[in-house]
C-alpha cells in the first residue's frame, strides 16, 4: 500500500519536526542525487505517518527541479511561487535573464513559508491530544497579504524592504517560531548587507577578493540553518540524520 501524504497545514504540534525533516531531505537531495528543488512552497511540504506512528516530513513535487551541475538553462529559469520565491530570483540580471537558482534561494523560500504561515494565521485552539491533528486556524489580516497580489517588480521591492527591515511578530499560537524567524531574518540581512557593501566597493575599485554568492559570505548555509533550527520552544529537535555529507 502506498504512503498517504498530508499537507503541512493539517498538522499541529509536530509541525516543527516536519519542517526539520524537509530541511534534511532537501540537503540530502542536493548533496547526493545533486538535485535542487527550486519550488519550495506550502503545497510541497507534506507529511506522512510511519508504521511506528512517527510523523515524518516529505518534500513533494519535483516538476521544476534541476540538476545542480546542469550547464543548461534549467538552473537559470525562473521557477517557484511568487510569495515564496527568493527576491533575487524576481530580478533579471544585466543580460535580461533570471539569475542562477542557488541552494540559499531554496532556504529563503523555506523562511517565507514559515513567515507567512505564522503572520497570516492565528491558532484558535490547541488540540488536547498529542496526536497530529488539523490546526484550528483562522486567516487574519496581514501586511503580507499583498505579496499574493503583486507583480514581480513590486514584490521584489517589498521583499528587499522586508529583508532590510525588522522581523515582524508572529500571531497567536506561533510564538515558538519567533526565534527561528528572528535568527533566519538576521542571517539574510547580514548576508545581503555584505553583498551590497562588496558591490559598492567593487564599483569604486576597492573590493578585496571575491564575494561568496553561494552563501552570502558564509551568512546563509545549511550548517547555519541547522544550528538555528536545532531546538524548538526550548527543546532539542529530533534529527534523524545530522551528518553533513560533502558531495564529490
Amino acid at each position: 500500500m502506498s504512503a498517504r501524504y498530508q499537507p503541512r497545514q493539517r498538522i499541529s504540534s509536530p509541525l516543527f519536526n516536519v519542517i526539520s525533516d524537509h530541511r534534511l531531505v532537501h540537503k540530502w537531495l542536493y548533496d547526493h542525487p545533486r538535485i535542487l528543488h527550486q519550488d519550495i512552497s506550502p503545497g510541497n511540504i507534506m507529511w506522512r505517518r510511519t508504521i511506528d506512528g512517527h510523523v515524518c516530513g516529505v518534500l513533494n513535487d519535483f516538476d521544476l527541479s534541476s540538476l545542480r551541475d546542469d550547464p543548461g538553462t534549467s538552473s537559470f529559469q525562473r521557477t517557484g511561487t511568487l510569495p515564496y520565491m527568493a527576491y533575487e530570483l524576481l530580478i533579471n540580471n544585466k543580460n535580461g535573464q533570471p539569475p542562477k537558482h542557488l541552494y540559499r534561494h531554496d532556504i529563503e523560500s523555506v523562511f517565507y513559508v514559515i513567515l507567512l504561515l505564522c503572520c497570516r494565521y492565528k491558532v484558535l485552539a490547541r488540540p488536547t491530544s498529542s496526536e497530529p491533528m488539523p490546526l484550528n486556524c483562522d486567516k487574519v489580516s496581514s501586511t503580507f497579504d499583498e505579496w499574493y497580489k503583486l507583480g514581480r517588480a513590486t514584490l521584489k521591492d517589498k521583499k528587499i524592504g522586508f529583508i532590510m527591515g525588522g522581523s515582524p511578530a508572529v500571531n497567536n499560537g506561533f510564538t515558538a517560531f519567533q526565534p527561528w524567524l528572528d535568527d533566519l531574518h538576521q542571517q539574510f540581512l547580514d548576508g545581503h548587507s555584505a553583498q551590497s557593501s562588496h558591490s559598492l566597493r567593487q564599483t569604486r575599485g576597492k573590493a578585496t577578493g571575491a564575494f561568496d554568492e553561494e552563501t552570502l559570505q558564509d551568512q546563509v548555509s545549511y550548517s547555519i540553518v541547522l544550528d538555528i533550527c536545532s531546538e524548538f520552544a526550548g527543546s532539542p529537535l529530533l534529527v534523524r540524520n545530522d551528518q553533513l555529507e560533502v558531495a564529490v
